[in-house]
């Protein structure tokens, strides 16, 4: 009888100190209390530029990945790793246009020594603890002149009231840095307030936001997440009669299923979001009149924003409500609509990427 033994594979064979190389990495996340501590609520952030320098000068630069770890490679061999000799580097951050660090500095150092038996031949003698960002949040819009009795409120909770300051162009900006709300008074001597506080995200009020006039009754507020479409780990079209309105060319998906910047930096809640199937132009529609109050609403890849996305609401075939916003895949805005007795929303991306919604609030 002819007995063979079989030989186990190189890979397997070769025994865990035979590893060439391994990743070092810093972890990137979204501060969602801007305190600089990674919590429990807080996200991944994907996309943000780090460079490895040594003396002063740069070696290579990672970008955070969708799980939030800008990686370099150690490696005793130059053939494998950017890391590959002993001594001190170190880490710069590069955080997006309209992002601060919380975390303290925007640069940590390590010390590397080799280490025979070791997977890379090399090791870190400390690690760098996560890095914090969050955005610089505002409220903006613009008015055809000031609105009556406008008025900031102090963030530390001060009753002093300060008046909107409102562009030639009658565009403003809240700094939220500043102050906590944008309180607006319709009539003068009104006890009647709408107070717009401020968001971790900034905020973008409406062209028509202060003209809009409100036409439905006794209607129920809605909130859209696309987290109860959990019907597949990749895709799902978001059904006819989702939240008890009509949807068109609009799909949830995790947000880690595309590896695609925006997809986690837009999420807000959950882990599915809603975007524009293959980037072309989506709706939202009911025969009966509905109100679009609200959504957070980012772009998914780098590139689209070289256009703007167009928001149209639609009164059976009259256009009533039109906004053009400037978004990026850094993360999104909370843009305050308040497009009322509408029949269809219309959404796109003017260079067609693809735009992401996030907790959309109707009136039905």
């Amino acid at each position: 009888m002819l007995v063979q033994l079989l030989k186990p594979s190189a890979e397997k064979e070769a025994p865990q100190t035979a590893r060439k190389k391994l990743n070092i990495s810093w972890f990137v996340y979204r501060d969602s209390n801007r305190d600089g501590i990674y919590n429990a609520n807080d996200r991944p952030y994907a996309g943000l530029q780090v460079n490895l320098l040594r003396n002063g000068e740069r070696i290579v630069s990672s970008r955070s990945n969708v799980n939030g770890f800008a990686n370099f490679r150690m490696s005793r061999s130059a053939e494998h790793g950017s890391i590959v000799e002993e001594g001190t580097y170190e880490l710069v951050a590069s955080p997006p246009k309209g992002w601060a660090i919380t975390s303290g500095s925007d640069s940590t150092s390590m010390t590397f020594r080799f280490l025979d038996h070791s997977p890379a031949g090399i090791i870190a003698e400390s690690v760098p603890v996560g890095l914090g960002v969050a955005p610089a949040s505002s409220i903006s819009g613009s008015v055809a002149g000031n609105p009556t009795a406008s008025a900031l409120t102090g963030k530390k909770g001060e009753v002093e009231m300060n008046p909107l300051e409102i562009s030639s162009d009658g565009k403003f900006s809240v700094d939220c840095s500043v102050y906590s709300a944008l309180v607006l008074a319709p009539d003068q001597g009104s006890n009647v307030q709408t107070r717009i506080p401020c968001d971790f995200f900034p905020t973008r009020l409406s062209a028509s936001y202060f003209s809009a006039e409100d036409r439905i009754e006794n209607v129920q507020a809605i909130t859209a997440n696309y987290d109860d479409l959990n019907r597949s780990e990749a895709l799902t079209k978001i059904p006819s009669d989702y939240s008890g309105l009509d949807w068109h060319n609009w799909i949830a998906t995790h947000n880690l299923f595309y590896n695609g910047p925006g997809y986690v930096n837009a999420t807000t809640s959950g882990d599915y979001i809603n975007y524009n199937s293959s980037g072309h132009p989506a709706t939202i529609s009911r025969s009966t009149p509905f109100d679009f109050i609200s959504t957070y609403i980012g772009v998914a890849w780098p590139n689209a924003a070289e256009g703007g996305v167009i928001i149209e609401g639609y009164r059976g075939d009259e256009k009533v409500y039109s906004d053009r916003l400037s978004l990026n895949d850094h993360g999104p805005i909370k843009f305050l609509a308040n497009y009322f007795d509408v029949t269809e929303i219309r959404i796109y991306s003017e260079v067609y990427w693809q735009v992401i919604l996030e907790d959309s609030v109707f009136r039905l």
